[in-house]
Order: C-alpha cells, then structure tokens, then sequence
C-alpha cells in the first residue's frame, strides 16, 4: 500500500473524529477496497479502534472508526523562550507551558501526559531556527538525555501546518509577516516541502526580503514556479489590505489575470496554524508509518 493512501485515510480519521469506512471513501476519493485496507492496518498497529455495528453488505466490514487517543507527542518550539505544548493523537492541545530551564518543561510535559491518561509517547519535536538545527537535537540529547525524533525549523512547520487547511495539490507559497517586518515561509508541493534540485530551493527566508519588497519578490516567484496559492499571515492586522493590494497589482504587472492568478488569501496571524501544530502532524505522521511494517 502507498504511503500516501495511508496517511490519507489516517488524516480524514483524525479529522473526522468518529467516521465509517464508506464515510473515508468519501472523503479521500479512494475505492472501499483501498480504504478497507488502510485502515485495517492502523487498526492491526493500534493505531485506530473500529466499533462495529450493524448493516453493510454481504463480506463487507462496517463500523465507525477513530483514533486511539492513549497517544501522545511532546513538542518543544526553541526559536526564542523555550515553550513546550503536549498533544494527543489528534493534535488536541493538552497543556502548554513556558519557562527558562528545558529539563524542567521536559518533565513537566512528561508529568502532563500521565495525568492525561495518554500511556505512549509517540515521540518528541523540536522546531528551531534554521541557525541552530545542526546542533540542537545534539545539544538536547546532552541536556535531556533525549534524541528528538523529528527536529524540524520553524518556517517549515508553520507552512506544513497551513498547507493542511487547504486543498492544493500543486506548488503553494506560504509566509508569515512578522511585527518587526522580518518575512520568512516556505514553497510546499503536494502539502510538503519543496526542496528542489539542491535541497533548500523552497525556504523562503534563505531571500533577503523587506515588507516593502515582498509583493515584487513573490510576483517574480510565481513567474518560476506558478503557485496556485499565495497564503500570508500578518501578525499586524492592519497590513493585510495593504500587502494585499500591493501583491493583487505586483501579479497584474507581470500579466497575471485574474482567471490565471494564483488564489491569494492574507488573513491575521491569530487565524492561522502555528509551527507547533506542524511539527505535531508531521511528528505523528513519522510516528504512523513507523508503526506499519516496512511502510507495506
């Protein structure tokens, strides 16, 4: 079975909350054939729990499937005061906190996840600057005694983590404005990263880009990879007009039309998904695959 199958049925699961199996065919687009087996593999690993029930025709299996929620992920964020959010399954936020020492978060997040009843750790995230990724994971394993399963940088998770609102299958540009008029995101292809040729081809903060030059800047982008989404996320509401409108007129100079240009949503910061969140979906959809054996 392919990956992509997998995950898919596990994420309209997850998103559903309680959902059959038709209901997930449905959803993802996949035969009842496919759907059945995926999800009889996350149920073989525990992932997910079926209850049956009555009706469906003849050989055919029908219950309402959800998600095990004795699982739960610690995800750390260590671009500037360390703050630690504990998840379950679903990316339900049990608690959160921040403070100085990151052994104290690290015990209270274990602290939080037994009195949550949450009996396995799926694993631990930490988001980071891109600086500082290269020696993070090391440093913590020293600090921790821990080696995170997933270490991923901030403007990374945070384009995962909105990709997952939209349904775009092609390239998407997602960025985030912050007060101080620092810029960064990144390219996502299919709801991933796009790494390109070299690797890094899709990091937005790797450009040198000034709020007053961030509408010319993503003109030129679109011209090269042609996004069929522009999604920005200002931490000052007052700017969304105004990048808006220098973005819709920077895409029409460059003879973008309104039919043929690329869907530009800018929405206040507060609306949008966070690096935490992304880190915890990408964390458990590593964690999920882990569990299906030789990703069969």
């Amino acid at each position: 079975m392919q990956q992509h199958s997998l995950i898919a049925v596990f994420e309209a699961i997850a998103a559903s909350g309680e959902v059959s199996r038709a209901s997930i065919s449905e959803m993802t687009g996949f035969s009842l054939m496919t759907v059945g087996k995926a999800v009889d593999k996350l149920i073989s690993c525990s992932i997910v729990t079926e209850k049956k029930t009555t009706g469906g025709g003849v050989g055919r299996k029908s219950g309402i499937c959800a998600l095990d929620k004795s699982r739960g992920m610690i995800i750390f964020d260590l671009t500037a005061k360390p703050y630690v959010r504990v998840v379950d399954i679903a990316n339900n936020i049990i608690d959160e906190r921040d403070g100085e020492d990151v052994g104290e978060l690290m015990l209270w997040a274990m602290n939080t996840l037994f009195e949550a009843d949450l009996t396995e750790i799926m694993g631990t995230a930490v988001i980071t600057s891109r600086e500082q990724i290269a020696n993070t994971a090391h440093e913590l394993e020293e600090t921790l005694g821990v080696t995170p399963e997933l270490t991923v940088e901030a403007n990374r998770a945070a384009a995962y983590a909105n990709a997952r609102r939209f349904e775009y299958d092609g390239m998407a540009l997602f960025l985030r404005v912050e007060a101080c008029g620092k810029v960064d995101g990144a390219l996502m292809q299919g709801g991933v990263p796009y790494i390109g040729a070299h690797g890094r081809a899709g990091d937005f903060d790797l450009l040198a880009i000034t709020r007053n030059a961030l509408a010319d800047k993503i003109a030129d982008i679109c011209l090269v990879t042609d996004p069929a989404l522009i999604h920005i996320a200002c931490a000052r509401d007052f700017e969304i007009a105004p990048i808006e409108g220098a973005l819709r007129e920077a895409l029409s100079e460059c003879g973008f039309t309104d039919s043929a240009c690329a869907d530009v949503i800018v929405e206040p910061a507060e609306f949008c998904r966070d690096a935490a969140c992304g880190a915890a979906l990408m964390l458990r959809e590593k964690y999920v695959l882990s569990k299906i054996p030789n990703n069969a």
